[in-house]
């Protein structure tokens, strides 16, 4: 799914509600990393849809938040580079 914005569009493949909500939520606070698999599932059909993809990678987070909780994002990123059908996989964190 598409929604249009200020600076371009944006995909969500999760509606932020119940469920869905309590996983990310889990993901993102609660340790809960192996989450990243599934995300990372969710979102192939997505990116499939983008065509060929020179490069997955992540937003940086803050030095004192990454030494809380860890770069979900980058977890995110790895799920998703790494998933069957894809020419390569490298991922730094």
């Amino acid at each position: 799914r598409e929604i249009r914005i200020a600076v371009g569009s944006a995909y969500y493949v999760l509606d932020y509600r119940a469920e869905a909500r309590r996983a990310i939520l889990a993901f993102k606070f609660y340790g809960m990393v192996q989450y990243a698999a599934v995300f990372g599932r969710l979102l192939a059909p997505a990116a499939a849809d983008w065509g060929e993809v020179d490069c997955i990678t992540w937003a940086p987070v803050s030095a004192p938040r990454l030494a809380r909780r860890g770069s979900r994002s980058s977890l995110l990123a790895n799920s998703l580079a790494t998933l069957p059908g894809r020419r390569e996989a490298s991922v730094n964190e």
